[in-house]
């Protein structure tokens, strides 16, 4: 995804409309484990996790099953990874972090992670 792109979806997020955040949510879901480590793509993610709906947010969630350990030593991954660990109530959360735990050992960026576990 292209810098100016990103820029401009998460400028549009902060100030959209339930109805016009659900558009664009839509268009990027499909993407969104491929945005979710993406160098610019992950910054529209994390803005999902702070404005988007419940609903929006346990899909992005359902996107992160198989995921987790990937992301949380990926580069930019693991900021989306804890941005949803801060931005969804308990009951969202992943059930289980023991597999980030075993990483921790050996990534700094899993670290960071679970930090917010």
């Amino acid at each position: 995804m292209l810098y100016l792109d990103c820029r401009f979806i998460q400028h549009e997020l902060m100030n959209a409309l339930r109805s016009e955040q659900a558009v664009i949510f839509d268009k990027i879901l499909p993407a969104a484990s491929f945005l979710m480590a993406d160098a610019h793509g992950n910054h529209v993610i994390q803005k999902f996790f702070e404005y988007g709906s419940r609903v929006q947010k346990l899909a992005l969630i359902r996107q992160m099953r198989g995921l987790v350990v990937s992301l949380a030593i990926h580069m930019h991954g693991h900021r989306v990874l804890r941005k949803a660990l801060v931005s969804v109530t308990a009951d969202m959360k992943v059930s289980s972090t023991t597999p980030v735990h075993s990483v921790t050992l050996r990534d700094m960026a899993a670290g960071r992670v679970t930090s917010f576990c």
